[in-house]
């Protein structure tokens, strides 16, 4: 048997419990941020709803369900400008490096980014 690092990586992903994903359209620069207890089901639903093809851009695990909404919500407010209008969860970023820095920010600094004034 030959051992995929790739896909065990994904399927360590989809069975973690608590996520916030980024999605993005392929050859678009338009990505999804969201956050999921299920991101194999979440997946599904978004492909029979959305008719273009999506990839997952980045996963970020969560203990908690609210750990998960605090880091979705960070991450949405830090990318407001970019946000399309009448689309809560999507974005259109024109260039990877502003997301992956974002990204970047959240995995490394979140206790010190840590702000609840964003949930309002």
């Amino acid at each position: 048997m030959v051992y995929n690092r790739e896909k065990y990586k994904l399927n360590y992903l989809l069975s973690k419990e608590y996520v916030v994903y980024i999605l993005k359209i392929v050859d678009k620069n338009i990505y999804k941020i969201g956050k999921t207890n299920s991101l194999k089901h979440r997946l599904i639903n978004l492909k029979q709803s959305i008719y273009e093809e999506i990839v997952i851009h980045s996963v970020i695990s969560c203990q908690t369900n609210t750990e998960a909404l605090l880091k979705e919500k960070w991450l949405q407010h830090q990318l407001e400008s970019y946000r399309i209008p009448s689309k809560k969860e999507w974005f259109k970023i024109p260039d990877e490096i502003i997301l992956l820095n974002k990204v970047y920010e959240l995995e490394n600094d979140y206790q010190v980014l840590y702000n609840p004034a964003i949930l309002v």
